[in-house]
């Protein structure tokens, strides 16, 4: 039989409760498994009777809560951002440069997903390791959204780079404080000298990017101009404040004979190690200066940061294995005086001989390269002042 009162089983014949020790014919009711007999004189079952326990209880309740907590995770189930990442394998500092002031550009493009029914906010760094500062932008991604960004990373430390050079660029994506995304990937750095023209089969649709390398301010650029106002009247180069095309080209003239006197030379030399086809190794004034040698597009930037600093508005052409300058005669006028100063190393024994000045001779030769490509069609135009209109900015 089972008492009442805590529910345990015991003996037909017990007196005492063998769990709780309580007198049980004291306190009565009993519960028994069998009745008396029934009108037939057999015995029947009668209907079992079991008390739950509390232990019993609390393990189906725990049981019960535990299978709600499963269910509950399974329907909000956190799915991964989806992240993809494409970066050039070759850096070039003058793009980064550009890039990094416009922010427009980049060398890295991220593409992110959210696949979740609710928000998500990630954090994205990328860093050139040991060049760089990490640069990272934070993007709250809505449900089911993509978002596709470019990131550029730049230092100036970038700009002392001479030569190619190895490095990591480290792409990092965190949610929160978790890492969801880390790799590094192995890049080029070009030096800082390396130009280039092209991005796939858009030839020389990176050009504008020449105006970096004319750099008038350089206190290279600033000693040529110092000794070559000696050769003005008055000491002074005044651009186009007199409103005199005669005066432009004269004060042209000084520099490029203050060059012939510092024995600048023209060599040719377009050597490229990089992987990128349409590149080339363009001297910086400073590095013509000091080397006393340029080829075409080295001696446009040297002469171009020149009259620049003095206030004209140079404008390199681009033609065909060929580089030559030209400089506004009056602004907003559509006349130029055009240099080919490839010649500008040449003996003072062949002006003699031809009666020509080796800077009339460079001018000449300027106005005929202009005018056979001007009927080809075979001339790109890199207009300085347009340039830095675009927010193209001088290297130094």
């Amino acid at each position: 039989m089972f008492f009442n009162k805590c529910g345990s089983a015991n003996g037909d014949e017990a007196k005492f409760c063998n769990t709780c020790g309580e007198d049980i014919a004291r306190l009565g009711e009993t519960f028994a498994l069998q009745d008396s007999n029934s009108s037939d004189g057999k015995k029947k079952p009668k209907n079992k009777r079991k008390l739950v326990r509390p232990s019993s209880l609390i393990a189906l309740i725990v049981s019960l809560c535990f299978i709600g907590l499963i269910i509950g995770c399974v329907g909000n189930t956190d799915k991964g951002i989806e992240v993809s990442v494409e970066c050039h394998n070759e850096l070039f500092p003058a793009i980064q440069k550009y890039a990094a002031q416009e922010g427009e550009r980049g060398d890295v493009e991220w593409k992110l997903t959210n696949p979740n029914s609710s928000q998500r906010t990630v954090t994205v760094m990328s860093q050139i390791q040991n060049w760089t500062d990490p640069v990272s932008k934070t993007l709250n991604l809505k449900p089911n959204e993509s978002i596709t960004f470019r990131q550029v990373s730049f230092g100036e430390k970038l700009l002392d780079n001479q030569n190619t050079t190895p490095a990591s660029l480290r792409l990092l994506v965190k949610k929160g404080e978790k890492v969801i995304f880390d790799e590094t990937r192995q890049v080029e750095i070009r030096g800082v000298e390396d130009m280039p023209w092209s991005t796939g089969n858009n030839k020389y649709n990176l050009a504008f990017l020449l105006a970096s390398w004319v750099t008038p301010r350089d206190p290279a650029v600033e000693g040529v101009i110092s000794k070559a106002k000696e050769r003005m009247g008055g000491n002074a180069f005044t651009g186009y404040q007199k409103n005199n095309p005669q005066l432009v080209r004269d004060q042209m003239e000084a520099i490029f004979n203050e060059f012939r006197k510092l024995g600048v030379s023209y060599v040719s030399s377009t050597i490229d190690f990089g992987k990128t086809k349409e590149s080339q190794r363009i001297r910086l004034p400073r590095t013509s200066i000091r080397d006393k040698q340029a080829n075409c597009v080295d001696i446009s930037v040297l002469l171009a940061s020149c009259y620049e600093n003095i206030g004209l508005e140079p404008i390199i052409f681009l033609v065909p294995g060929h580089a030559f300058l030209g400089v506004v005669i009056t602004p907003g006028e559509n006349k130029i005086h055009f240099i080919d100063a490839t010649n500008i190393g040449r003996s003072t024994l062949i002006s003699i001989f031809d009666l020509e000045t080796t800077f009339d001779a460079a001018t000449k030769k300027g106005t005929a390269l202009y005018l056979e490509h001007k009927k080809t069609g075979d001339i790109k135009v890199v207009n300085i002042k347009k340039c830095r209109e675009m927010g193209v900015r001088p290297l130094f």
